[in-house]
């Protein structure tokens, strides 16, 4: 993951030159066109010659509906009502349809494939959480330290227990030490 949001980062600002060549509508060609490349080889054809949803590809997917989301100005155009059960529409649709698949029918690939992160509940669901909280405005001075100084630790809290590197250096000498 580190590795991916780096060459993303590093490459961001020919990337948003590239996005702002294009006109409005085709921009929205290029969206749609990697929506429906990125449904039909990361989700439906699990291809193997896409990547993990952590590679390049997919994450340039996301970094494109981000930038779509400023671009067309789309959390002043979505109302948090509607940004919510967009989240909580294509949640319980995950989870009824992981129930389905895996519990009903014991067919793990299909909870892998639904749990994916191409997959096109968990994109619109991903869309609706950053919809909703791209309104979210915190005006006291004290809360808004609090959430900046959080948000800078919860990515590095992420890198050391998602890491099974830092897992092994990190977790297993202290499971160790507490077994002892």
């Amino acid at each position: 993951f580190l590795i991916v949001y780096i060459v993303i980062y590093s490459f961001s600002n020919y990337i948003n030159k590239l996005f702002l060549s294009l006109s409005d509508d085709e921009f929205k060609k290029y969206i749609i066109t990697f929506t429906v490349f990125n449904v039909l080889l990361g989700f439906l054809l699990e291809s193997k010659s896409y990547g993990s949803p952590l590679s390049v590809v997919p994450m340039l997917y996301s970094y494109s509906i981000g930038y779509a989301v400023h671009r067309f100005d789309m959390s002043n155009k979505v109302s948090r009502w509607i940004s919510v059960v967009l989240y909580v529409g294509c949640t319980f649709i995950t989870m009824v349809m992981t129930f389905v698949f895996l519990y009903a029918n014991k067919q793990e690939c299909a909870y892998n494939l639904l749990t994916n992160y191409c997959s096109p509940f968990i994109v619109l669901a991903a869309l609706g959480i950053v919809l909703f909280f791209a309104k979210t405005q915190v005006r006291q001075f004290k809360f808004n330290k609090v959430i900046t100084t959080l948000g800078s630790c919860s990515f590095a809290a992420y890198l050391i227990t998602d890491s099974s590197d830092m897992q092994s250096h990190i977790f297993y000498p202290i499971t160790v030490m507490a077994e002892e």
